[in-house]
């Protein structure tokens, strides 16, 4: 399979949240609306940059860290069944 990415931008408790807890290879289910910025070059060219605005975010689990028979293999009790 293929990967895309797509920048994100958080603000408030939720980028605080982003901040503390995501790291490169994470896996999260963001969720909110597209937002293009354009960018003014010096040399009056323009840059479009489309980014996702982020109003929720949740915090996923590679497959392989799933165990059928007794759940999440880390000890957190929310990833518990």
């Amino acid at each position: 399979s293929e990967s895309e990415f797509t920048n994100c931008v958080a603000w408030g408790s939720l980028a605080e949240r982003c901040e503390q807890f995501l790291t490169k290879g994470k896996l999260v289910y963001a969720e909110g609306r597209l937002k293009t910025r354009i960018i003014d070059k010096d040399d009056w060219t323009k840059i479009y940059k489309t980014e996702v605005v982020v109003s929720n975010i949740i915090f996923l689990n590679k497959r392989s860290d799933f165990n059928e028979t007794e759940g999440w293999s880390n000890s957190s009790e929310e990833n518990k069944f």
